[in-house]
């Protein structure tokens, strides 16, 4: 499943879209999910309160990892768009969730994980 969500941070003028994905991403799902992320980088139609002025923050959020070779697909398509001027990709996955999660004393989810994180990261 792919959802593409859009935030904006008027105080630090950057703009915030992620798409997420449920569980690992390897090539074949890389290759399924490439022109969603090519959209997410880079089309100014997505919706209605997009502000293209602001500086944008494309994010890939993903629930498992970058499997296989998946990872150098990741680089390499971060080193294309860098090359041509355009936005990176960041990548928030099954890790950097999780220590978001448990660094913010304001998560949620946070009194749910407390004792707990030794537990997911096996």
């Amino acid at each position: 499943m792919v959802h593409v969500s859009l935030g904006k941070t008027p105080s630090d003028g950057e703009q915030w879209a992620w798409q997420s994905k449920a569980g690992d991403v390897g090539q074949p799902q890389w290759q399924q999910i490439k022109d969603q992320l090519d959209e997410l980088r880079l089309v100014n139609l997505g919706h209605g309160a997009f502000e293209t002025k602001l500086t944008r923050r494309p994010v890939l959020v993903i629930t498992g990892r970058l499997i296989g070779n998946a990872p150098e697909l990741f680089r390499d398509y971060n080193e294309r768009a860098e090359t041509k001027g355009e936005p990176v990709l960041e990548l928030w996955d099954r890790e950097t969730l999780i220590g978001l999660l448990a660094e913010n004393q304001d998560a949620l989810l946070r009194g749910s994980m407390d004792g707990q994180l030794s537990l997911i990261h096996r």
